[in-house]
């Protein structure tokens, strides 16, 4: 896999295809997991992160925002920021919590509101907003669209999409909504039983039949119940 600087990469795939664990390995949490990467390498800017520490990568600006809208239910919306800012500051960056209101505005609003008491949407924003607040150079975002309604969820990316291009922040997005996470990306990759299957140009992949078939749900020339039955041998990319 490759992501190049300044795009977003979309991950996708189905449950247990290795989407966190991919995000895990890259920041460095699959070690305090208790786990090893064994084969392979990751690299960035040419220098090698493999089972490094999470600290010492987020010092080089690789921020994670982790699956489940992780928040303090009884910190404030103006106490999670202040953590943002102390945070940022130990990992060397400048924080900004300006920036967040103005990719948020509706947490502006929720400032003194317990995390606890704010919907779905917001407790995502939030955590986004945190990871904003590190002035990141690559942001891993585990399934930002789970929990959410379709509505939140285009307004969610809307919002990622308008970050990466004015900011100039490298996304790295692992998302079980295919067609919002390929429809912002400029690259994605399929991702099932822990190997990439296919990859290409967002709009190529957002085309390609079988992606229409199995991931969007759009009929194609050939479909019934006995070929959804042996889905996975009808596949032409396996």
């Amino acid at each position: 896999m490759k992501v190049p600087d300044g795009q977003i990469v979309s991950l996708v795939g189905p449950n247990g295809a290795g989407k966190s664990t991919t995000l895990k390995a890259i920041s460095g949490i699959v070690k305090a997991e208790r786990g090893e990467i064994t084969k392979g390498r990751i690299l960035y800017n040419g220098e090698d992160l493999t089972n490094r520490k999470p600290e010492d990568i987020a010092r080089l600006g690789i921020i994670h925002v982790l699956e489940g809208r992780r928040v303090f239910e009884e910190l404030t919306v103006k106490e999670h920021l202040i953590l943002a800012q102390r945070q940022a500051r130990k990992l060397g960056a400048k924080p900004d919590v300006d920036i967040v209101f103005q990719y948020f505005p509706r947490l502006k609003e929720r400032i003194d509101i317990r995390a606890g008491y704010l919907s779905g949407g917001e407790q995502q924003m939030l955590v986004i907003g945190m990871a904003l607040v590190m002035r990141p150079k690559v942001m891993l975002l585990d399934e930002p669209s789970l929990g959410l309604s379709p509505k939140v969820t285009e307004e969610l990316f809307q919002i990622l999409k308008s970050m990466n291009e004015h900011e100039k922040i490298t996304i790295l997005l692992a998302e079980q909504n295919v067609y919002m996470s390929l429809k912002i990306s400029n690259y994605g990759y399929i991702l099932e039983n822990g190997r990439v299957v296919l990859d290409g140009p967002s709009e190529q992949l957002l085309n390609n039949p079988d992606i229409k078939e199995f991931y969007l749900g759009l009929k194609g020339e050939r479909f019934s119940y006995k070929d959804v039955k042996y889905w996975k041998r009808k596949k032409r990319y396996l």
